[in-house]
């Protein structure tokens, strides 16, 4: 019993994937008397820009096309790499959000992944200063929306 139970946790442990992930926020502007503004169509150009190079230097393609994200502004996603990394921006809540992920197949971040982490934050505060935050674990924005129940929807099954 004892080999059939080690088996089986060995075999768990090495099929396991770990996918690590950085989620940063760029808060809205404020105004002179301390009120916060929407984000601008400027400042989602802004992300944009920033973003289109730094996907480049790490051999992301350009797949915005496919997101299924309401109010996405850009996703990128590495292929042919075992330890793949994806970048998405859009906008939620007056704010814009970038989430970079990473999937590995060995526990922790890969030196590839630090690197991206630290660059990306490095070049969004260059551009847009202390409006940068990197969001705390747990508190990360969802890519989904969730519908009010009048806005939401059964699925029957046809039979």
């Amino acid at each position: 019993m004892s080999k059939l139970a080690f088996l089986l946790i060995a075999l768990i442990a090495v099929s396991c994937d770990t996918i690590n992930r950085t989620q940063y926020r760029i808060e809205p502007r404020l105004t002179a008397n301390g009120t916060r503004i929407a984000v601008t169509a400027g400042d989602a150009e802004m992300v944009k820009a920033v973003i289109q190079p730094f996907a480049t230097e790490f051999k992301m393609r350009d797949v915005s096309h496919l997101s299924l994200i309401p109010n996405a502004l850009s996703t990128y996603q590495q292929y042919d790499t075992r330890t793949p990394m994806k970048l998405v921006a859009w906008t939620q809540d007056g704010a814009i959000i970038i989430d970079l992920a990473h999937d590995s197949p060995e526990p922790g971040e890969s030196p590839v992944y630090v690197k991206a982490r630290e660059q990306l934050l490095a070049d969004l505060r260059r551009q847009f200063g202390e409006r940068v935050t990197i969001v705390p674990y747990r508190r990360e924005a969802e890519q989904r929306r969730k519908l009010s129940p009048e806005r939401s929807v059964t699925v029957t099954p046809y039979r």
